[in-house]
């Protein structure tokens, strides 16, 4: 078996016998890398005209005159094979070290170290000791930080729904009863989503930009969107952005308002009852309540504007997943819950694409959610009632000059 470099005709192939992978291992993840200015590479570990592994190596300038070459997730290959990665690992060393200015190389296997249920059991992969024992042998070391306190690490616990034989109704039905209720409060106040176009990447990166200020994030935890990214992805990537519309929000609240007098002048005019009497206070109260929303969207309108950008996120579609990769929202628009009614739309493409999960992508540390800068938002992906993925991390090997990297 030898190291060559692929090209991406052959690399989507080879994809299409892999059980699990994510949007930063396909081909046009790399397309969108080279176009958006970095230098990405494609090999992989040929067994003769076989494929047995692919990575996709990203050069990092380091010390200004050296390179950090890095892994995203990776490599990709048949997870029940450690022999095969042991092998294309070290192969990779010896194929990176090649260059002089290659001063370490990064690496993120997609292998699974178990699984964390929202009740905090931990179900772990017997498999993973042995990844482990192999980045070891081969002079690895792990690198103990979260996503969020460095850049160029890369999540460890990815939040995830499984789809796998399970109807959209059981999907559904397995959301917290407080998740459902945000998908019909944004659906009563008829909060809108539109699909953001190549030319309006300015406003989903001056969302997320803001979301970022707001909430403390490192700026490198973001992305910035390009028209790149959409000649690259294509259909495979969904920018959905929620707003509220004035007219169209009181046009559906005035709706409803007319369906519940109906229903109460009708009972109001027939024979009274106990049943009559419990059913007219909840109308009663189902009016005021639509009154109540009216006012809110009035007041929210005639401070922000007719229509309002409330939120916007990043989705990617492979064959596998739904990945909910990055999302912005505008604080004083949360109480029209127009990130649950993204959510809402996207479910529903997801389960018509018939994908295996939906990924909620990466948390800082679901074990410690009270200490860690992103523990709100662990809360709201609980709600979807998935489990946590726990990954190997991020491991690291100095190829040479190890004076010059201490950080």
């Amino acid at each position: 078996m030898h190291i060559a470099e692929i090209d991406p005709t052959r690399y989507e192939k080879f994809l299409t016998g892999i059980q699990e992978y994510l949007h930063q291992q396909t081909p046009s993840s790399a397309v969108a890398n080279r176009a958006n200015g970095r230098s990405v590479r494609l090999v992989a570990l040929w067994d003769g005209p076989e494929v047995k592994a692919v990575a996709k190596l990203c050069n990092l300038q380091y010390k200004k005159i050296f390179r950090s070459v890095e892994l995203y997730f990776g490599p990709i290959f048949d997870t029940s094979q450690p022999e095969v990665f042991g092998f294309f690992v070290q192969e990779l060393l010896r194929y990176v070290k090649r260059d002089l200015l290659n001063i370490r190389l990064r690496i993120v296997p997609l292998v699974e170290a178990g699984r964390i249920t929202n009740g905090g059991e931990k179900i772990p992969n017997k498999l993973a000791f042995e990844y482990f024992v192999i980045l070891q042998n081969l002079g690895f070391s792990q690198l103990r930080l979260n996503y969020d306190e460095e850049a160029g690490i890369q999540a460890k616990f990815f939040y995830v729904k499984e789809f796998r034989g399970r109807t959209e109704d059981e999907i559904r039905a397995s959301f917290t009863s407080s998740c459902r209720g945000h998908m019909r409060k944004a659906e009563h106040f008829g909060i809108r989503i539109r699909f953001l176009g190549s030319a309006e990447s300015d406003l989903f990166n001056d969302i997320l930009r803001a979301t970022m200020l707001r909430t403390g994030m490192p700026a490198y935890t973001a992305n910035t969107l390009t028209r790149a990214d959409f000649e690259a992805y294509g259909e495979n990537m969904l920018i959905p952005l929620a707003y509220i519309e004035r007219s169209h929000s009181l046009a559906v609240l005035q709706r409803q308002m007319q369906e519940l007098n109906d229903e109460l002048i009708m009972l109001e005019s027939g024979k009274p009852s106990r049943r009559t009497r419990i059913r007219v206070t909840q109308l009663q109260k189902a009016i005021a309540d639509v009154e109540r929303r009216m006012k809110e969207v009035n007041e929210f309108c005639d401070q922000y504007g007719e229509t309002v950008n409330l939120a916007t996120a990043q989705f990617f579609f492979t064959e596998t997943d739904c990945s909910y990769y990055q999302c912005g929202a505008l604080a004083e628009g949360f109480i029209f819950s127009p990130v649950y009614a993204i959510h809402d739309l996207m479910f529903r493409l997801a389960i018509k694409r018939k994908v295996k999960r939906y990924n909620m992508f990466a948390v800082s540390n679901p074990v410690d959610k009270e200490h860690t800068s992103d523990g709100g938002v662990m809360k709201f992906k609980e709600n979807f009632n998935g489990e946590y993925i726990e990954f190997l991390g991020t491991f690291e090997k100095k190829l040479r000059f190890p004076f010059l990297q201490t950080e």
